[in-house]
């Protein structure tokens, strides 16, 4: 099982990276987007092969800012963390009923994860004059969806944060921006057929294109915001979840 986490999370990165390197290179430009996770800097129990396979790729990251170097490449570790894959939401929570290590748990990763990855790597942003952080929020902060208030509220923070590290950054040519996807069908949600039967329908039938949303169709604003179209755009956050919330 080690092996497995760490020849999908590790192994598979450095192949994809050795790949497309040489061409990055010739080019003089590039860019690289690591998902990381904030488990590492908080020793998360219990998932220790997926912890140390999350703290090597964060690790291989800044190898490669160096490594690569310049303004040709970009290095984002920003990562939605396994919130969800853990079932935190699996089962709706009144807010009388959220106890504060429950808040403390979700915040930790979903907050002070995406600061300490960015905090990783914008000495190497600022010093290279260049730069794209793409933050994962959600879209519930914008619809204030009802019982999980720890979850809305952290990616509430993350949009905030995204407009604070824009204006900060901004002067060094580092661009923030944040995608917020609808409620989507990941590997976690996948495994939690408790989530699948209280959110899958009523997510769909609340959008415009009424289907399942999955991850590929977030690729593409990702894309977006690490491309040379949104050079001009920064501290932005971009609903995507097929027109279920109009920003």
């Amino acid at each position: 099982e080690w092996r497995r986490v760490f020849d999908v999370n590790v192994l598979g990165m450095y192949l994809a990276t050795r790949a497309v390197a040489p061409f990055m290179r010739r080019a003089r430009r590039g860019r690289i987007i690591n998902l990381a996770s904030g488990t590492p800097y908080k020793g998360v129990p219990m998932f220790m092969h997926y912890v140390a396979s999350k703290g090597a790729v964060i690790a291989m990251t800044r190898v490669l800012a160096k490594e690569l170097g310049g303004d040709n490449v970009l290095v984002n570790t920003i990562a939605p963390g396994f919130t969800l894959s853990e079932g935190v939401l699996a089962n709706s929570t009144q807010v009388e009923q959220l106890s504060v290590e429950e808040w403390k748990r979700v915040f930790d990763v979903n907050v002070l994860g995406m600061y300490l990855a960015t905090r990783a790597v914008a000495p190497f942003m600022r010093q290279a004059g260049a730069g794209r952080i793409i933050n994962l929020a959600s879209g519930t902060p914008y619809k204030g969806v009802p019982f999980f208030l720890h979850y809305v509220a952290s990616k509430g923070a993350v949009i905030a944060m995204t407009r604070g590290l824009a204006k900060e950054l901004g002067g060094d040519n580092v661009l923030v921006n944040a995608v917020a996807p609808g409620f989507t069908m990941s590997d976690g949600v996948l495994s939690n057929p408790v989530q699948l039967e209280q959110l899958q329908e009523v997510s769909a039938k609340a959008r415009v294109l009424v289907r399942d949303q999955y991850p590929e169709d977030v690729v593409g604003a990702v894309l977006f915001f690490a491309g040379e179209a949104s050079s001009f755009i920064t501290g932005q956050s971009l609903v995507v979840d097929g027109g279920a919330y109009f920003n």
